[in-house]
């Protein structure tokens, strides 16, 4: 396995944490592309309309990640995910952490334990809309604590407000789309709010909120059993 956090998890670090605590607790064989950060998947630069710099960089990436020898990619971040899959053209498969830990917690019961936690799950834009993945975040948090639906989920998912892309609103509407997911994810009053997206976690983690926000890396992690190495 070869783990690309991505930029986002770089500003996220607990999240890069909890991924290399699971594969090491599960004895997964795993290197990093970005331990020392700087390397990018092309997106901002897509975005911004820079089409030849784009292309530069998604080819020095899929580069290094033909050198690397590996038999998959994980990537954490659903932006990421994406742009992998559609953008790139490599020989391997490209997982979200969300669906390769479902996978990895079926095979390896073991090394988790329930807790006594009722969670809110937050679909990110990129994951769920974007690349169908809503199943398996929600089908690890049942096997860990109790989930709590929300009125607007899956295809519904309210947005976060931490779009990079978004440029045609400001700081203060930003926080209004924020506060407004918010509000809606914590109406039931969860222990815990949970995502499957560094972006999303950065942006509903930013300010004072009575609730924690974890990425569902950090929520394996927290699970692991003494026969793992907790977090």
């Amino acid at each position: 396995v070869l783990y690309f956090a991505g930029c986002m998890s770089h500003l996220t670090p607990g999240i890069m944490q909890a991924v290399k605590s699971v594969l090491t607790a599960a004895d997964v064989k795993y290197s990093m592309l970005d331990e020392q950060g700087g390397i990018c998947c092309g997106r901002p630069a897509m975005q911004a309309g820079f089409a030849d710099q784009a292309r530069a960089i998604i080819d020095h990436t899929t580069g290094l990640i033909l050198r690397s020898g590996a038999k998959m990619v994980l990537v954490s971040c659903p932006i990421c995910y994406k742009v992998l899959n559609e953008d790139y053209r490599l020989p391997v498969p490209v997982m979200h952490h969300s669906v390769y830990f479902n996978s990895l917690m079926m095979d390896h019961p073991e090394l988790f334990q329930r807790k006594p936690m009722r969670m809110s799950y937050h679909d990110p834009c990129d994951l769920g809309r974007g690349s169908g993945i809503y199943n398996q975040p929600r089908e690890i948090i049942t096997r860990i604590g109790q989930l709590i639906p929300s009125r607007h989920e899956r295809e519904e998912s309210l947005c976060c407000g931490g779009s990079l892309a978004n440029l045609a609103i400001t700081p203060a509407q930003r926080q209004m789309v924020t506060n407004a997911a918010w509000e809606h994810l914590t109406e039931k009053s969860p222990d815990v709010l949970v995502t499957s997206c560094p972006l999303c976690k950065k942006t509903f983690s930013a300010g004072k909120r009575e609730t924690p926000v974890l990425d569902i890396a950090e929520l394996m992690a927290l699970s692991l059993t003494e026969k793992g190495e907790a977090v």
